[in-house]
């Protein structure tokens, strides 16, 4: 009955950033790259800074679902979009 949370820091290295809906039926997929792990305080444990895209800042801040965000490390664009497709969730980034 006790959440935790975990704090830790990243590898500064090319990401891709995955938000997806609460109902899990939209998706967002942006790439980018860790520049720095932060600490601000009565923010989340585990923080990055993150460099993008101009295009892509926009297509993040456009997507109100949620702050929370996966970080996988690598540009992995190509290898997720046929499983998400399995599950009829076609990123707003590719169309």
């Amino acid at each position: 009955g006790l959440g935790i949370g975990v704090k830790g820091d990243l590898d500064i290295k090319s990401v891709t950033l995955i938000k997806i809906t609460p109902n899990l039926k939209d998706v967002l997929l942006i790439k980018g790259k860790i520049i720095e792990n932060t600490s601000y305080k009565n923010y989340c444990r585990t923080q990055i800074l993150v460099k993008f895209d101009e295009d892509e800042i926009v297509n993040l801040l456009k997507t109100p679902f949620g702050n929370h965000v996966v970080v996988v490390y690598g540009d992995i664009l190509e290898n997720l979009v046929p499983f998400l497709q399995l599950y009829h969730l076609i990123p707003d980034i590719l169309l």
